[in-house]
């Protein structure tokens, strides 16, 4: 026999139906197998399924000592089943609660933390998906996201369910197409070097900011796309090259080398060396890959009289060493020398401070002021540097050096 439900106000009265009164109706129609009195109360929530009779009956028995309210066991029943299914599941998300917290935490209290996305997004929720990861994360790792009315949560390569890589997707959720395949590696780096949102969206905005790029004046101004094979500097296997400023890699250059070039949730001028390449073409990075791995990086601009300077090599001793620099430096500047052109003219290879286990490949070397060449668009970069080398001359060492001359030169008025 089906049983429906109807309140007994509305046959006393010819007044309209409230929402609740509209809303029972139709919960108690399409659930009429459930007694009347495990029902009461779910009216004023967004039932948008038939609940099944076994699964809902087991999760309010083992429910009932904690609810002293009719309304409240019934609720708390409904949600119990959305998310955890059976009583067991249940009980395991109660275990985790108290082993994440520390003391003994009722297992009414944990439920009842759990905070709900809006009823509306309801229908497109992965309640189980969700359950899963309050039962392996807890209440409070998992609530804030949860509440955003995300689908599902998202899985890391080992299959476990990932709430950073959850909250990295949602971050960039409304980013223009065009960026996604850059955001997806940018995301598996963030992972990888353990970024918290902050530095991922960080790093993020950066890279999908509609700025203005800087572009060269000059062809002297331009930063080459130089490739050597590591046969030439005795690393086998390895490449010396440009690093494109479309590189998601950029962004976080320093954390394959332990260095500051990096993007924080920290305040520091050292990384206005990664935003400025990533927003023009008159600096750039010039690393040392291996297998698709960046073991060592420079941060390098063009003089104003068409020098070449790396501001300073950074890397891990054990990838890359002082012995791996000091033939790095002489095959960079074969390759200008073998390249004589306009376009890649090269009056002079600087090189600045490295760090501590590189930097004695500088020693017995002349070295100059940074301001004595560097080009007034990269006074805001807040370099630290105190002194450049000259590492290489492969043509004419430039007449403001060997003369002490002012500093003018023809390179400064060139046009293509």
């Amino acid at each position: 026999m089906t049983m429906v439900f109807q309140l007994e106000s509305a046959t006393m009265s010819t007044r309209p139906k409230s929402e609740y009164e509209t809303a029972a109706e139709r919960l108690y129609a399409d659930n009429w197998d459930i007694p009347h009195g495990c029902l009461v109360g779910l009216e004023r929530l967004n039932v948008f399924c038939k609940i099944p009779k076994k699964a809902f009956l087991e999760l309010r028995h083992s429910l009932r000592k904690d609810y002293k309210k009719l309304k409240s066991l019934n609720q708390a029943a409904f949600k119990a089943w959305l998310l955890f299914d059976t009583p067991q599941k249940l009980e395991k998300f109660g275990a985790t609660c108290q082993r994440l917290t520390y003391y003994d935490l009722p297992l009414a209290d944990a439920l009842d933390a759990i905070k709900f996305p809006p009823a509306h997004t309801w229908p497109h929720i992965d309640f189980r998906a969700w359950g899963r990861a309050y039962m392996v994360h807890g209440t409070m790792a998992v609530n804030d996201l949860f509440q955003r009315g995300i689908h599902a949560p998202s899985y890391n390569k080992q299959g476990k369910i990932s709430l950073l890589k959850t909250e990295f997707e949602w971050l960039v959720s409304g980013i223009s197409p065009e960026f996604e395949p850059a955001l997806k590696e940018l995301m598996s780096l963030a992972l990888q070097f353990g970024k918290n949102a902050d530095e991922f969206f960080r790093a993020a905005d950066c890279y999908t900011e509609d700025a203005h790029v800087a572009e060269p004046q000059t062809q002297q101004e331009s930063l080459p796309d130089i490739e050597i094979d590591g046969h030439e500097f005795g690393m086998p296997g390895a490449m010396f090259k440009k690093l494109s400023r479309h590189d998601p890699r950029l962004l976080f250059i320093g954390d394959f080398n332990k260095s500051c070039e990096r993007v924080t949730d920290a305040d520091s001028n050292l990384e206005r060396t990664v935003t400025h390449t990533r927003h023009s073409n008159i600096s750039a990075y010039y690393i040392v890959e291996r297998e698709g791995r960046p073991i060592a990086h420079s941060w390098a601009w063009r003089g104003v009289f068409g020098e070449m300077v790396f501001d300073g090599f950074e890397s891990r001793e054990k990838n890359f060493d002082m012995n791996d620099l000091s033939r790095l430096m002489p095959a960079i500047c074969q390759h200008f020398r073998h390249t004589n052109n306009q376009k890649t003219y090269c009056n002079g290879i600087f090189l600045g401070k490295c760090a501590d286990h590189l930097d004695g490949v500088r020693k017995n070397k002349r070295t100059f002021h940074p301001k004595d060449f560097q080009p007034k668009t990269l006074n805001e970069i807040g370099m630290d540097q105190t002194d450049i080398t000259l590492f290489y001359k492969p043509y004419d060492e430039p007449s403001y050096i060997s003369e002490g001359l002012s500093k003018w030169h023809p390179l400064t008025y060139y046009t293509p």
